[in-house]
C-alpha cells in the first residue's frame, strides 16, 4: 500500500490503519454528511475494520 508515494505496508502496524482512516474514511463520512455521497445508491460499503496488534491478542484473550 502506498500514499504519497510512501510505502506504508512496510511500516509500523498503526501506520497504514492511521493512512486508511485519513485519507479514505474521514473524507468519506464529511462527505456524506453534506449531501455529496449518498451512501444508499453505492454498490457497496467501505468501512474501517478495526485490527489488534498480534501482541495484544494473548492480553485480550487471557486478561
Amino acid at each position: 500500500m502506498t500514499s504519497l508515494n510512501s510505502t506504508v505496508g512496510q511500516c509500523d502496524f498503526n501506520i497504514p490503519l492511521l493512512c486508511i482512516e485519513k485519507k479514505i474514511i474521514s473524507p468519506r463520512v464529511e462527505k456524506m454528511k453534506t449531501g455529496q455521497i449518498d451512501k444508499t445508491k453505492e454498490p457497496f460499503s467501505v468501512r474501517n475494520k478495526p485490527f489488534f496488534d498480534i501482541h495484544a491478542a494473548r492480553k485480550m484473550v487471557y486478561g
